[in-house]
């Protein structure tokens, strides 16, 4: 069962200033982050984005988002395949924590930049983290 998490609650911090209406969280993995941002701003609807390998990680997602799953809408697959349901300019944010590769962030943020309107949010996680070299070197490159 989800319990609020230091990293949901530190996105959710960020996030305050912009009481957000509708995100996107791509890389979702159990949905920990997810449940906190639905439980932190009431007025939210999340599109979820992950490729959930096994059944298990989707249901626990489902069962972690609890009575606020019905502000989710759920997208399984290639996150660059699922941004077309998204419309662009929609989103008040979009948080990239999916494959922490160059190649994969840089792609995860031109399918996904075209999302967020003007004055929203391009958030993500591990940049600078030295593990991940490529999260900081594709932010640098495009921003």
């Amino acid at each position: 069962m989800w319990k609020p998490t230091k990293l949901g609650k530190g996105f959710a911090e960020v996030l305050k200033p912009l009481d957000p209406k509708r995100g996107a969280e791509v890389g979702v993995y159990i949905g920990n982050t997810s449940a906190t941002l639905l439980e932190t701003f009431p007025a939210l609807h999340l599109f979820l984005k992950d490729r959930w390998g096994t059944p298990d990680r989707y249901y626990m997602t489902l069962d972690n988002l609890g009575y606020n799953a019905h502000r989710a809408a759920l997208l399984r697959g290639n996150s660059c395949d699922v941004a077309k349901y998204i419309p662009d300019w929609f989103l008040d944010f979009v948080l990239i924590d999916a494959t922490h590769t160059y190649e994969a962030v840089k792609a995860d943020i031109f399918a996904y930049d075209r999302k967020v309107k003007p004055g929203g949010w391009v958030i993500g996680h591990d940049y600078g983290h030295k593990d991940y070299p490529g999260v900081a070197e594709a932010v640098h490159e495009i921003y």
